[in-house]
């Protein structure tokens, strides 16, 4: 069984890594809630323009 190891660091790294934990979050929580829907909606009209040609 392995032993879990505990690292200590400094608070100032522990804001730097907590501030680029919210800003993933929110970069991917954009991602799929406004880009990734709003990709899917232009291919969707995109085929449907292309098949009434």
């Amino acid at each position: 069984m392995s032993k879990s190891s505990v690292m200590k660091i400094k608070r100032v790294n522990a804001v730097k890594v907590e501030n680029f934990h919210q800003s993933l979050y929110q970069q991917a929580d954009n991602l799929f809630s406004n880009y990734i829907p709003l990709k899917i909606s232009q291919l969707d009209n995109l085929l449907k323009v292309s098949l009434i040609d």
